[in-house]
């Protein structure tokens, strides 16, 4: 079994795989939801990609959510996909790291970090040193961190939970 930090991102998610395919015609909609400003740099951009595969009389559908790094001029120096059966785990996990960071705030311990991975590699969470916390995002394995302030936290999970909501009304389900 390959370990998930080591997965090659064409490996990872499904819609991934869903957009290599060739010799078909593929319709791709996207929705941008919000951006959640990082501390220093870089913004998050959450948007929905709806995508449809057609070959012939068979059309195959595929929900995600993607993520964008931003810098200052807006451009997009990283992305990320999420599958939308990803989602609800990763809305659970927002409110677990939450609960950690809110225990641990303060406390004096080793450097801890606290992080949910997802298929593409992404990384959410918070580490704590000197009793000091930082709530990051990584949308790439190797990638320089997303900090954010504690309040933009919540932000990014309402704003998954709105993706969520509206790949659900494209026709998305975990069935």
């Amino acid at each position: 079994m390959q370990d998930v930090a080591q997965q090659d991102p064409i490996e990872g998610t499904e819609v991934r795989k869903f957009l290599a395919r060739r010799g078909a015609i593929a319709i791709k909609e996207t929705r941008d939801l919000g951006v959640v400003p990082g501390l220093y740099t870089d913004d998050l951009l959450v948007s929905t990609m709806v995508l449809a595969i057609v070959k012939g009389a068979q059309r195959e559908m595929s929900y995600s959510v993607k993520l964008e790094r931003r810098d200052d001029q807006k451009n997009t120096t990283a992305s990320v996909l999420l599958d939308y059966d990803e989602l609800p785990e990763l809305i659970e996990a927002f409110d677990f790291i939450a609960s950690h960071a809110l225990e641990m705030q303060g406390r004096q311990r080793d450097y801890t970090e606290v992080t949910y991975s997802t298929k593409d590699a992404a990384r959410f969470g918070f580490f704590q040193s000197r009793g000091q916390q930082q709530i990051f995002v990584a949308p790439e394995l190797h990638g320089d961190l997303i900090f954010l302030a504690d309040h933009d936290f919540p932000r990014l999970k309402s704003l998954l939970g709105q993706a969520k909501s509206h790949l659900e009304s494209k026709g998305a389900s975990l069935v």
